[in-house]
């Protein structure tokens, strides 16, 4: 039995300032639902409510103006309508809030919503700002809360407490580091399909070589469309698999996500290009990613490709040393003793003993044994190291042959 007020009944007490009927009034008006539709009608009804600060009217209009075809979208609007609800105490809004925060990067507020909501019970709140504090907070004391509530929700079956506890083991962050208790966190949410739990552990068994795991777990995260999944179940083929339809799969998955402009899709489709691994060997291609990769920022891709336009036919000093120093520059230690040997030689920048040693500091800094005996024989004596001192050339093959040789540009 409708036990509703008739519509002139409701807009009767509308009209004597019954928030309840306002807004009631006025999704009846935008609905359209026993009365004739007039949207432009109901959202003033709604707003009237609204003012006595009526947190269904609230919520209404906010949800209109974000989605609805009864107004025009206005996300200011939207906001501002949610915004009051959260301030008057509404979990839901306050959970929504914070979220919006967290999409928008702004960690701060994104916590003030979230722990107002957490603070009320909710529990997948609490959840989230748990996690925030073990990723943000310097506070010891949030971050010993975090922990609490983290294993708390984890022990109860959370996957996302679970999987933000095996971090927390993972990284010693809040607990002593413990890859045991890790990777059991990990499983235990993976196990309840959660997609980055998946990865995790498919990533951490592709490091530890047991590839029929790593393969199993990154299919299931893959499945999920966990894109860094997919990359790396895409280079897991290629190194290990014997099947040639597993193998053909990860070259269409590489060529898609580099076409999408995947840096590590097309940095790993260069070295398919340029090891004949699933396509035919093809050096220009093999450039081509190479260089979309490296001018995205993907420091093993600025690194190589500084190798290759070394070591090529012809090769390109300059343009070799330019990539070098971007590789360099984000720590690439490798990069940064023959960025050294540049800067000592002259080959492509000017000679300049003081960046020669300050590269090598730098490699030094990272534990490269050979740049730091070299770096004390270049800060003791000011002599010039010969270029065969430096195992890292060796390990490019052609490139002193080709770089040295008097050929470079």
């Amino acid at each position: 039995m409708n036990n509703a007020p008739a519509p002139d009944a409701l807009r009767h007490m509308a009209e004597q300032g019954d928030a309840d009927a306002q807004h009631e009034l006025g999704c009846l008006l935008i609905e359209g639902t026993g009365i004739p539709q007039n949207a432009k009608q109901g959202i003033r009804w709604l707003k009237k409510a609204a003012d006595r600060q009526h947190i269904g009217a609230l919520l209404t209009l906010s949800d209109i103006y974000q989605e609805s075809t009864a107004a025009r979208r206005d996300m200011a609007a939207s906001f501002k309508y949610r915004e009051q609800a959260a301030r008057l105490g509404h979990i839901g809004a306050q959970y929504s809030l914070g979220n919006f925060f967290l999409s928008a990067h702004a960690i701060n507020k994104a916590i003030y919503w979230l722990r107002k909501a957490a603070d009320q019970g909710d529990e997948h709140a609490r959840i989230q700002v748990a996690g925030l504090y073990l990723e943000y907070s310097q506070s010891p004391d949030e971050i010993e809360q975090a922990i609490r509530w983290t294993l708390a929700s984890a022990e109860t079956g959370d996957e996302i407490a679970q999987y933000n506890l095996a971090i927390s083991y993972e990284k010693g962050r809040g607990v002593e580091a413990d890859q045991q208790k890790a990777l059991h966190w990990f499983t235990k949410s993976a196990n309840q399909g959660f997609a980055k739990a998946q990865y995790s552990l498919g990533d951490i068994f592709a490091a530890a070589h047991d590839i029929d795991k790593a393969v199993y777990w990154l299919k299931k995260a893959t499945e999920q469309g966990h894109e860094d999944a997919r990359m790396l179940l895409s280079t897991t083929y290629l190194e290990h698999s014997q099947s040639p339809d597993e193998i053909e799969q990860a070259i269409r998955w590489l060529l898609a996500a580099a076409e999408n402009g995947n840096e590590t899709a097309q940095y790993n489709l260069a070295l398919s290009y340029e090891k004949g691994h699933g396509v035919e060997a093809d050096r220009k291609k093999a450039l081509h990613w190479f260089t979309k990769s490296a001018e995205q920022g993907f420091v093993q891709a600025q690194y190589h490709l500084a190798a290759r336009l070394a070591s090529a036919t012809e090769p390109n000093a300059k343009q070799a040393a330019f990539w070098l120093e971007k590789a360099a520059q984000q720590g690439h230690p490798a990069a940064q003793s023959i960025l050294a040997e540049f800067y000592l030689a002259g080959h492509g920048v000017p000679q300049n003993t003081q960046q020669a040693i300050h590269w090598l500091r730098q490699a030094a800094a990272q534990g490269d044994e050979q740049a730091l005996h070299n770096l004390n024989i270049l800060e003791n004596t000011q002599q010039h190291i010969p270029y065969g001192n430096f195992p890292t050339f060796r390990k490019i093959g052609r490139l002193i042959k080709r770089l040295f040789s008097g050929r470079s540009h």
